[in-house]
């Protein structure tokens, strides 16, 4: 590793024209990290209550967060969130096994909330398509987006 460099396996960029957020989660994943970057996404200065989600978990390798721990992250998240009576809409791309669990344990908790709307996916043309974004690609949604 080259000295000065940190691999931070959770970011995120909001995409306020669009009235989104894609976070991208990558390598070994912890819930300290994702509280982490849910703390800097609420301080935004561009975040919105009811931003999409657009939440890309391709390249997770691995993650030590039981279900247990990530309901009581979420139930965190859902008492931090301003209230709307809007619905919010989360895509999760996956390609990995376990960013397909960590996506599940997502979908599961979120199903039970009304005004949440949850779909994975594997194919970022599909989930692209769901989120009514034109790109076929998220390489290209951050390009064109900016």
């Amino acid at each position: 590793m080259t000295a000065g460099l940190v691999c931070v396996p959770t970011e995120f960029r909001i995409l306020a024209r669009r009235g989104l957020c894609y976070v991208r989660h990558h390598g070994s994943l912890e819930i300290a990290e994702i509280a982490r970057v849910f703390e800097a996404y609420l301080a935004h200065p561009d975040f919105r209550p009811g931003q999409t989600q657009l939440l890309d978990m391709r390249d997770v390798t691995d993650h030590r967060i039981s279900y247990a721990e990530l309901m009581s992250f979420h139930t965190r998240v859902a008492s931090l969130m301003p209230r709307s009576h809007a619905e919010m809409i989360a895509g999760i791309l996956v390609a990995s096994k376990p960013g397909r669990q960590l996506a599940e344990f997502y979908e599961r908790y979120w199903s039970s909330v009304p005004e949440m709307l949850v779909t994975v996916q594997e194919d970022p043309a599909a989930l692209l398509d769901i989120l009514g974004q034109p790109e076929r690609t998220i390489e290209d949604l951050l390009e064109t987006a900016a």
